[in-house]
């Protein structure tokens, strides 16, 4: 699980990451086990993480604080070969530098993502 979260995360860059609990018919106990251990054991490794490569939450980074100039190519905000990781295929960047699509036929092939 630790793996693929930090994959979705330095592909995404996204500053709000939710978890959802087991659906279905379970038992109590293992809902609470379920939720003790993302809490203990998979949120601090991914905080560190996200420390670790500069992601920050919404409250962190006040709105327009980044600064774009004319004619100077922006820095690239989300690393796509991880992507292979959970096998899709990064799409080609655009000419301003944002990804144009994505390749999403690996899942109709049966490959697990």
């Amino acid at each position: 699980m630790l793996p693929k979260a930090k994959t979705l995360l330095r592909v995404l860059r996204p500053s709000i990451f939710v978890f959802f609990n087991i659906q279905g018919p379970v038992g109590d106990d293992d809902r609470k086990t379920s939720m003790r251990l993302i809490a203990d054991e998979l949120v601090p490794q991914l905080r560190a993480y996200a420390k670790e490569t500069d992601l920050v939450d919404p409250f962190e980074r006040t709105p327009g604080s980044v600064t774009y100039r004319n004619g100077v190519a922006r820095d690239p905000v989300v690393d796509r070969t991880p992507l292979k990781e959970l096998g899709i295929a990064a799409a080609p960047a655009g000419e301003d530098g944002l990804a144009v699509g994505c390749d999403v036929e690996p899942r109709r092939r049966g490959v697990p993502l």
